[in-house]
């Protein structure tokens, strides 16, 4: 987990999450018991805020796309988890509009994989439904 004093206080990035990622959350917390997981996701928001998006870029598109995804890993100190075995969060940087949507939270000892299809359809509903300012 990085520590919160690194970040730079001022929010470059605005962000938002997709309804899939906020059931998924809300799914761990309550039937999983996994508490820390808010706290972990608040880090990470606010590193993303600041523009500190790390170099893991999950895929690129061959046919370019308004957004580069990232899958970052975290732990799950509620289990004792380590990264390999802990969560995956999926989030879309949208820089020339200054946005990064979190679009998907999974827990690796639930999914091993998650389809970059299944991604593309959640950042893509998330555009389409004029959600977001890259819609404008």
């Amino acid at each position: 987990m990085t520590d919160n004093q690194n970040i730079p206080e001022i929010e470059l990035f605005e962000t938002e999450n997709t309804d899939e990622f906020d059931k998924e959350v809300k799914r761990f917390v309550k039937k999983k018991k996994f508490v820390a997981l808010p706290d972990m996701l608040e880090v990470l928001a606010d590193e993303v805020r600041a523009g500190v998006f790390g170099d893991n870029v999950w895929f690129h598109d061959e046919t370019p796309t308004p957004y580069d995804v990232y899958k970052k890993r975290l732990p799950n100190p509620d289990n004792n988890d380590g990264k390999s075995n802990g969560f995956r969060v999926i989030y879309a940087v949208m820089a020339e509009h200054k946005f990064v949507l979190f679009a998907s939270v999974y827990y690796k000892k639930e999914v091993t994989e998650i389809k970059e299809r299944y991604v593309r359809a959640l950042i893509e509903g998330f555009i389409l439904n004029d959600e977001q300012p890259l819609s404008n």
